[in-house]
């Protein structure tokens, strides 16, 4: 089972109710530590003042928090002129490859555990 999908079980299962106690997730604060990492800034947090499809997303995975990250202005956002500057779209791509390698990772760390019996 995924990293994603156990973080949604837990979400379910009601151990991670206030988003407060999901921020404290390690695996947020490791999205967290790889976007400063790379572009030298801590992602904010608050709620997003347009569109995305996380508001969409929200009703099918029972309310969980998600985490909005790409490139680009948010004052661009679908205008006319909608830009994004290219070492924003360099940093993307490295914010995205070291997610990868995080996801793949923990992966092969959970499939290692022991399986733990069912009651």
């Amino acid at each position: 089972m995924g990293t994603i999908n156990r973080l949604l079980q837990q979400w379910k299962a009601g151990q991670a109710r206030q988003t407060t106690a999901v921020l404290t997730l390690p695996p947020v604060q490791r999205v967290f530590d790889i976007v400063e990492d790379i572009t030298g800034t801590r992602p904010a947090v608050g709620t997003a003042p347009y569109f995305s499809d996380a508001s969409a997303l929200q009703p099918l995975i029972n309310g969980a928090p998600t985490l909005i990250l790409g490139p680009g202005e948010l004052t661009a956002m679908h205008q006319t002129d909608e830009y994004c500057e290219v070492v924003k779209l360099r940093d993307a791509v490295r914010i995205y490859e070291a997610l990868i390698h995080m996801s793949v990772d923990a992966d092969a760390r959970l499939a290692a555990l022991p399986a733990v019996a069912e009651e």
